[in-house]
């Protein structure tokens, strides 16, 4: 399992709500209420947050969806968003739920373009592990999966290299702006973020 490194040294940052990852939102709040129901467990809670973001919102090209989402709200209204619009709603379920919770970004080809993903902190494992809620078709693997017994990681695309193994307490600002700026898909004219 690749070792990920907390950007920020302080977990609080993880757990804080922002214009982007609304955590602190009742809607917000309320969906991962009705999610965790009477799980007590903190890898219980986790793995039913992740696998209802994976499973019950859409990857937007896979759904053929055009509207762009970019905060976890719109993305919880629109039930469908990006690799990295999931995981912004991950990360604001997972916040509400108290799992603290950052992103991690892969690159896919040879201009730099990203892939998103989540990493959250299991206090009972005491370490930093990835989720990548974006779903299994259209070319990933079958294995993004919520995986702590076999200790290994279970991506949508898991030879796909990671920016520096890092786990940020915000999501990078250039999907920010990319996503912000762009109210439909409208492939080609879509400008994936990049590391550049």
């Amino acid at each position: 399992m690749i070792s990920l490194k907390a950007q920020s040294p302080n977990l609080e940052d993880y757990l804080k709500a922002s214009p982007v990852i609304q955590s602190d939102h009742p809607a917000i709040s309320g969906q991962a209420q009705a999610i965790i129901g009477t799980l007590i467990d903190e890898s219980q809670k986790a793995r039913v947050l992740f696998e209802w973001v994976r499973d019950e919102i859409s990857h937007s090209y896979d759904a053929k969806r055009r509207e762009i989402s970019c905060s976890s709200l719109e993305v919880l209204e629109n039930g469908t968003g990006l690799c990295y619009a999931k995981a912004h709603l991950l990360a604001a379920l997972m916040r509400s739920a108290g799992i603290p919770c950052g992103f991690c970004y892969q690159t896919f080809d040879e201009r730099g373009s990203l892939h998103g993903l989540n990493g959250i902190f299991l206090t009972e494992l005491n370490k930093w592990i990835h989720l990548d809620p974006r779903g299994n078709s259209h070319g990933a693997d079958q294995s993004a999966l919520f995986d702590l017994e076999n200790d290994v990681q279970r991506l949508a695309f898991p030879n796909d290299p990671f920016i520096g193994n890092v786990v940020y307490a915000a999501p990078l600002p250039q999907v920010v702006s990319s996503l912000s700026i762009h109210s439909r898909i409208d492939v080609p004219s879509l400008e994936l973020p990049t590391i550049g």
